[in-house]
């Protein structure tokens, strides 16, 4: 570019999906022992924060996901991808 052109800037702003695939670890994996042992190693976990008055709470246990349910949970993902979809994603708010 030569000195004094003008410069072309793009101030379009979009969406930003992010997928994480997590991979947990099995059931009973060690023991409470260990478990013990590494909270002596690492840092303590942060202190959560207050939740406002009146709020909603639900208390749920993380499962295995039954494989009949599995299939139909990536189904329903591939048909959002398909359809430009994907709802329910991670979004970073406009400034």
């Amino acid at each position: 570019m030569g000195q004094g052109m003008p410069t072309e800037r793009h101030h379009d702003f979009g969406n930003l999906y992010i997928q994480f695939e997590i991979e947990f670890p099995s059931p009973n994996w060690t023991d409470i022992s260990k478990i013990d042992q590494l909270r002596t190693i690492l840092p303590a976990p942060a202190e959560l924060p207050a939740l406002p008055k009146g709020a909603h709470v639900e208390e749920v246990s993380l499962t295995e996901m039954d494989p009949r349910q599995r299939a139909r949970a990536e189904e329903g993902h591939m048909e959002d991808d398909e359809e430009g979809g994907g709802h329910g994603g991670v979004q970073c708010a406009q400034q």
